[in-house]
């Protein structure tokens, strides 16, 4: 190639970078630069962490003279690749101090700086722990006095939950008194006009049980509400197959007024069905249909049926799929022609197999389901019989 132009460069030194041959990829960045080629941001972003990699101190301070001198001051990709390439080193002084220059930075870059420390061992004082408090001020203001309180704080910023909790069960005060300031807390941030995402409410709720305080707590239970914090709630425990805890949520969640969503439905009848709650499981679609009909689809039938599948109760199921108002999909004639091969459903089973070679005329599986279930009831030569046509 007669003119190699940065990009033609940078494509090589990534290159190498991501196949891990950081040593290639610096010797490709040494050719460049003797070849008068400029580097750009994307050069400094491969080469960076090539030197963190290979601890190459003085090509990583070459680089970060580079980046000084060039004015890339103003991407925050470069700064955090720079912060990133002297933790590798374990020169927290040098991290600290291109860290503190930042104009701006996110919650990588801090969780860089914590986990440096703490990877080398050094357990910061007041004075290191106010200043690097200090560069993470980008946050809103919560008039935090303390430096225990502050460092529980930009641990949860930072989304170390784990030794922000450590640190907020070694303190001395007592449980009370902490549970009323991250009540407190809560409440700034509110004042603040910022949003809490998941991980603050469910921070939150703790403090707020240990309080006891009835005002309060019916406060939080309001705000939960209006917030959709509640169907959030239960449709992340019927994900998780807890189908007594999300049913229990939703029953709150409809109780305060709340409209549950489509994917709230699924996801509890998942977990009803993760549970064997079938009863519980026909209550909730008897409702849907009832009051929330338009929130329907095809996945809520599918979940249906395979809960009546699993009970054993598969002319049900057929009797469902044929009150469906949607044409129904091959995964809801699979789970019953499935469930017909463990119950030994034959006349079921044939009609499930029919839909699904029209569905899905290419599927070799259902063709094998469909023997298994003349197999399983002695039907041999229909077993035979059964061929896949192309």
């Amino acid at each position: 190639m007669q003119v190699r132009t940065v990009v033609t460069w940078n494509t090589m030194i990534s290159g190498y970078c991501r196949n891990d041959s950081p040593k290639e990829a610096l010797m490709i960045y040494r050719r460049m630069e003797d070849a008068g080629v400029h580097a750009d941001c994307a050069t400094v972003l491969s080469v960076l962490p090539a030197c963190g990699c290979l601890k190459n101190f003085e090509m990583g301070r070459e680089v970060h003279s580079l980046v000084e001198q060039v004015g890339f001051r103003d991407n925050l990709s470069v700064w955090k690749a720079v912060v990133d390439m002297y933790v590798k080193y374990g020169r927290m002084d040098k991290a600290r101090s291109v860290f503190e220059k930042m104009i701006d930075r996110d919650v990588v870059t801090w969780t860089t700086m914590i986990h440096g420390f703490i990877s080398i061992g050094v357990k910061p004082n007041a004075v290191t722990l106010a200043s690097l408090l200090a560069a993470c001020a980008s946050l809103p203001h919560l008039r935090l006095g303390k430096c225990r309180r502050n460092l529980i704080d930009m641990y949860a910023k930072c989304n170390c939950f784990r030794l922000g909790y450590q640190v907020f069960t070694k303190t001395s005060k007592k449980r009370t008194e902490l549970a009323r300031e991250a009540v407190e807390l809560f409440k700034f941030m509110l004042l603040d006009a910022v949003k809490p995402n998941d991980a603050t409410l469910k921070s939150v709720l703790p403090p707020f049980v240990i309080e006891a305080d009835p005002r309060q707590a019916l406060s939080m239970h309001s705000y939960l509400v209006r917030s959709g914090f509640l169907q959030e709630l239960s449709a992340g425990y019927g994900m998780h197959g807890h189908g007594e805890t999300s049913l229990s949520l939703f029953n709150e969640m409809v109780q305060s007024g709340v409209k549950p969503n489509e994917v709230t439905f699924t996801s509890i009848l998942h977990a009803c069905g993760h549970a064997g709650l079938v009863d519980d499981g026909l209550c909730l679609f008897n409702f849907m249909l009832k009051n929330h009909s338009g929130s329907l689809r095809t996945d809520h039938y599918t979940c249906m049926v395979d809960l009546l599948d699993q009970a054993g109760r598969l002319e049900e199921a057929y009797e469902l799929i044929k009150t469906e108002t949607f044409e129904p999909s091959h995964a809801i004639w699979g789970a019953l022609l499935g469930a017909c091969v463990i119950h030994e459903n034959v006349e079921l089973g044939e009609l499930s197999a029919r839909w699904l070679f029209k569905l899905e005329p290419k599927n070799t599986e259902n063709y094998i389901l469909w023997g298994k279930i003349y197999s399983a009831v002695g039907r041999w030569k229909d077993a035979e019989n059964v061929t896949f046509d192309e």
